[in-house]
Formats: C-alpha cells, sequence, structure tokens
C-alpha cells in the first residue's frame, strides 16, 4: 500500500496537527496544502537533476526548525534520500549544499513550511539576506566580547533574555537562534584557551551531547 504524503515528508507532531485540521473548521486549507505538497514532491527532479543550475536551481520544498532551514531540490522517491541547501540563516559559512534522508529529516522534528512557494536557491538568500539587515545572532555574538554577551552569574536563559532587552532598548530584534550563536561563540573561547563560567560551560556539554546525536548538526555527505 502506498504511503500518504504526510507520512513521508512530516514530522509526527505535524501529521497530528494535519489531522486535527483535516476535521475541523480549516479542513479546506490543509487539504490543499497537502495537494500543494505532492505536487511540489512529484515535480522535484530525481538527485542529480538540478545540478548543472547550481544556485539558479529550484527549491520545492522548505523545512525549518528554529533558524536551521533545509531547501530542497532533488530527491529519490525510492529511498528517501533528498538534496538541497542546508543550515542557518545568518550562518552563511555552516551553510552547505548536499545530501540528508527524509526520515532524519523528519525524526529530527523539522516542519515544512505552509506557506513557501518554489523558488529559486538564488533568489532564496538574497530574501534572507535583506530580511537580516536588522540584527542576527550570529553578527550580533561576534560583534562583542563573550562577557558582555553572557554575564558571569547567568546561564543560557537569563543571559538570552538580558541581550534581548538591552538590543530592545536600542529599538533593534534579536534575529535567529540564540542559543546556537552562544554555542559558536563559547566554542571559539575554548579554542582559544578562555575559562569558561560555570553556566557557560555546563550549556556547552550539554549542548555538544545534543548535536551529536541529531544527524542535522553532521556534515553531509559531499556532492
Amino acid at each position: 500500500m502506498a504511503k500518504s504524503i504526510d507520512s513521508i515528508l512530516m514530522s509526527k507532531e505535524q501529521q497530528k496537527v494535519f489531522e486535527e485540521a483535516l476535521r475541523g473548521e480549516e479542513k479546506e486549507f490543509f487539504s490543499e496544502k497537502l495537494e500543494e505538497f505532492k505536487k511540489n514532491w512529484s515535480d522535484m527532479p530525481n538527485i542529480h537533476g538540478q545540478e548543472h543550475k547550481s544556485d539558479e536551481a529550484i527549491a520545492y520544498l522548505h523545512y525549518f526548525k528554529n533558524d536551521f532551514h533545509i531547501y530542497l531540490t532533488e530527491r529519490d522517491p525510492e529511498s528517501l534520500e533528498v538534496f538541497g541547501l542546508m543550515g542557518r540563516i545568518g550562518g552563511d559559512q555552516d551553510r552547505e549544499k548536499g545530501y540528508q534522508s527524509i526520515e532524519n529529516i523528519r525524526e529530527a522534528g523539522f516542519e515544512l513550511d505552509l506557506h513557501f512557494t518554489p523558488a529559486t536557491l538564488n533568489a532564496i538568500m538574497e530574501a534572507e539576506k535583506s530580511a537580516l539587515e536588522q540584527v542576527g545572532a550570529d553578527a550580533l555574538l561576534e560583534s562583542m566580547p563573550l562577557d558582555m554577551a553572557w554575564p558571569e552569574g547567568m546561564d543560557v536563559a537569563a543571559a538570552s533574555a538580558a541581550l534581548s532587552a538591552r538590543m530592545a532598548a536600542q529599538g533593534k530584534e534579536i534575529i535567529g537562534d540564540i542559543r546556537a550563536a552562544y554555542f559558536e561563540k563559547i566554542e571559539a573561547a575554548q579554542e582559544e584557551g578562555r575559562e569558561l563560567t560555570p553556566g557557560q560551560q555546563e550549556f556547552f556539554d550539554e549542548e555538544s551531547e545534543s548535536r551529536k546525536r541529531n544527524p542535522l548538526y553532521q556534515k553531509p555527505k559531499p556532492i
């Protein structure tokens, strides 16, 4: 028996949302979205089908979790291996084109974007750049010392709240995953031999273990 498009592409949590919505007043909207996902999955070229297009390749589906985004351009309908652009907004140095499996993406809790319209990777990246000219978490933390971004005696939640309040006082909003930005800031400090506060060390150890278990933080297989 053929699998439904939602069981192929969606996490269990998102499937439950759709199941409930399809029984409610918004049934028509969610039914149309399922048809869109089915069409975009069907229209997506097979693996290597767009490799000659580089950044002019069209992304047909968009997954996101916090500020980590995956734009799918190619797929193998049998193995469910996919190819696309993956990484964090504002983290160009970490963004790569590579392979993953739909199963890994689902199990990591990524959500399908209900409002995404297929577009070229170039168009997507240009749109992100214009939005990020405000205050990206990565750029913000790179611009200040660690002891200013994370004062001693605070845990990650308190440090994030204090930094957000400081930016709000300047009329700015932090965009992106502040936890991921803190992790990279602390990782760089460790490489420089700097001593961490207990709160920073605890956060870094917990986040490191979490990333080891998450296949989406592993480097994609090379093209």
